[in-house]
């Protein structure tokens, strides 16, 4: 008996069960929209019963595949366009990063120029200074002997050891001032 129970349950199941699946397939068939066919009247068309011969319906069926046809490749087209302005949009960022770290690149080597010219400038100054400074003292050891020699020869010349006076020594001159361009620097007689 409980035998006969379950395969009149399982029978019941499955009836059901089929039952359901065509009220599916019914309602999936309703909710699909049919499309008119685009059948084309005459001008002189006023209304009542027409009848289409089956050449119409296949006209309509044609037209109708081609309007899907070009529906579907504007949308492709729009996704070409849409992809293809992705495309730009990046590559124009590239681009833009491109320039701006060449830009960087090109400002780090001028200030690296810069530098060096400026490194450069200032031994080139430092030299000049040393050769400056080294002609001076030259040029102050070539009048030191000239002057002790005038000054022997001034004694000299000064009557006898009774009469000697004693000469001001004239204080050797400093270098004589420059200017950046090498030009010398002479002071006015008042401001001597």
């Amino acid at each position: 008996q409980a035998l006969h129970h379950l395969q009149v349950n399982n029978e019941l199941v499955s009836q059901e069960n089929k039952g359901l699946r065509e009220a599916l397939q019914t309602k999936k068939k309703h909710k699909q929209k049919g499309v008119p066919l685009d059948l084309q009247q005459r001008q002189e068309y006023h209304g009542g019963a027409v009848m289409w011969s089956p050449r119409k319906g296949r006209e309509a069926e044609v037209r109708r595949t081609i309007r899907e046809r070009q529906a579907e490749q504007e949308k492709l087209d729009k996704a070409k366009r849409k992809q293809g302005k992705e495309d730009a949009k990046i590559q124009k960022q590239l681009e833009l990063e491109q320039r701006r770290d060449e830009r960087e690149r090109l400002k780090k080597e001028r200030e690296r120029e810069k530098a060096k010219k400026a490194a450069e400038r200032e031994r080139q100054k430092a030299d000049k200074e040393a050769a400056k400074s080294s002609q001076a003292t030259q040029e102050l050891k070539r009048k030191a002997p000239q002057m002790s020699y005038l000054k022997k020869k001034r004694q000299k010349q000064s009557g006898g050891g009774a009469s000697k006076v004693a000469v001001p020594e004239a204080a050797p001159s400093p270098p004589a001032r420059t200017t950046s361009r090498g030009r010398n620097i002479t002071l006015p007689s008042k401001f001597r």
